[in-house]
């Protein structure tokens, strides 16, 4: 026992070690030796690292049953889905598409609400709204070839009238007399009556639409001829 606790104690060299371990394999036989040497009690848990096996050297067999159940366990039925995540942020706006077809034209819909009554508008200027009406009450008479004599001239203010002419005849013989209503001097109404023989008498109307400034009612007679009654009365029209 005092050698061991002797501090001059020297550690055995490795050319000793190999001599004892040569003469143990002498004396038990190389079986012996290597059963002695190398086992799972020799071996400390947790000695040999990963990286120390030799790759693909352990197979599924030589697992243990436990692990190689749970190799072949599959997949249990899938869970309940779990809630919806939050809205993501809104991708670029893509390409726009190619027109699709026209569809059919849908059925009429229902009649909307009448909306509200605008604002009235700005009052108009004022519009031709008075007849205009002219009237001679003494007697015209004719000689007989005097040629066009003008009876009755109505200035108007210009605009778009309905306009009649009226006057009565009597003649002084056998003969003709023709009356014409005109448009600032274009004739546009025209009326003929003949006498048979003297003291016949007639009532004689013109009448016409015209867009003008001025009304004029003329006679012209081939036989003495008495007008008397002359009057025109014009009517704004739009």
């Amino acid at each position: 026992m005092k050698l061991f606790k002797d501090r001059n104690f020297k550690r055995p060299q490795a050319a000793t070690l190999i001599a004892l371990l040569a003469l143990f394999v002498a004396i038990g036989g190389t079986a012996t030796a290597a059963s002695s040497l190398i086992n799972g009690k020799v071996i400390r848990n947790g000695s040999i690292p990963g990286k120390k096996l030799k790759n693909k050297t352990v197979t599924k067999k030589k697992l243990a049953k436990p692990v190689q159940k749970a190799l072949n366990r599959k997949g249990g039925p899938a869970g309940p889905q779990g809630p919806a995540g939050p809205e993501g942020e809104q991708g670029a706006k893509g390409e726009t598409g190619p027109k699709g077809e026209t569809g059919a034209k849908g059925a009429t819909g229902a009649k909307g609400a009448t909306g509200a009554k605008g604002a009235t508008g700005a009052k108009g200027a004022n519009g031709i709204v008075s007849a205009h009406f002219l009237r001679v009450d003494g007697n015209s008479n004719f000689d007989g070839g005097d040629g066009t004599v003008t009876l009755l001239t109505q200035g108007l203010t210009s605009g778009k009238y309905a306009v009649s002419a009226k006057l009565s005849v009597m003649a002084g013989g056998s003969g003709q007399i023709s009356c014409s209503l005109l448009d600032n001097g274009t004739t546009v109404d025209t009326v003929r009556w003949d006498s048979k023989a003297a003291f016949d008498d007639n009532g004689m109307y013109l009448q016409s639409v015209m867009t003008t400034t001025q009304a004029k009612l003329t006679c012209q007679a081939s036989v003495s001829m008495q007008v008397s009654n002359k009057n025109i009365i014009s009517l704004p029209v739009s």
